[in-house]
């Protein structure tokens, strides 16, 4: 089931990849690959892509506090760097999703993802740049008041550079929408459940679906799994 409806930004260049790979395999064997890679994609893959953006930020974050005692100030370069981190996390597990044991098909995706991690980057700077804005003024922010609803913040931040930079309008609504939807999904998965009650009245609770990773991910911080969206913490 898919976790998001587009892949936030990128979801243009997600799609051009997914149908790029598609139109290759067609005629193989495997009738259902393009279909199956995309349902991965707005899955697994929008998992993979925020975790490993969210471990590198963390690193970073905790090693600015260690020397500074503050959160860091965020760069649009800092943010570009972050999303190759993100998408360079998914071919590994496209490939061993796809393409075990097929090292034609393996070098084939390899190059097309190749081209297009590097253009789904790239063509995204100035949005970065706002980005890495509203990350550092938030940053400052919870330097003095760690209780600030993060959530809330950034998005009234998004939606008042809509009006400033209309240029950008449409992927700020894309990524607000990537946001919501991914708060949404975090959520669920530490949504608690109660056990039946036999003879034992106490009830019971437990996280849902959630591996240790992803615990690990949604506990960090309250309502705030909107980090795995950016550097925000």
């Amino acid at each position: 089931m898919a976790i998001v409806t587009k892949f936030g930004v990128w979801d243009a260049e997600v799609s051009k990849f997914i149908k790029t790979v598609g139109e290759k395999n067609k005629l193989s064997e495997n009738k259902a690959f393009e279909e199956n890679l995309k349902k991965w994609f707005y899955d697994e893959g929008v998992r993979i892509f925020q975790r490993a953006q969210s471990a590198l930020y963390t690193a970073y974050e905790q090693k600015s506090i260690s020397e500074s005692g503050s959160r860091p100030k965020i760069s649009a370069g800092y943010m570009e760097t972050q999303k190759n981190e993100g998408f360079k996390a998914l071919l590994p597990e496209i490939i061993k999703k796809f393409a075990a044991d097929q090292s034609s098909l393996a070098e084939s995706i390899t190059d097309d993802f190749n081209k297009f991690a590097k253009e789904a980057v790239e063509n995204h700077l100035a949005f970065y740049a706002i980005q890495a804005e509203i990350t550092t003024n938030l940053n400052m922010l919870l330097d003095k008041d760690s209780s600030v609803d993060r959530v809330t913040f950034i998005e009234e931040a998004f939606v008042s550079f809509k009006s400033s930079k209309p240029e950008l309008a449409q992927e700020i609504t894309d990524h607000l929408l990537f946001l919501n939807e991914f708060v949404a999904y975090m959520k669920k998965q530490v949504a608690p459940v109660t056990k039946p009650v036999s003879h034992n009245p106490s009830p019971t609770f437990k996280p849902v679906n959630s591996s240790p990773k992803e615990i690990r991910l949604v506990s960090e911080a309250d309502a705030s799994a909107v980090r795995q969206l950016g550097p925000v913490r």
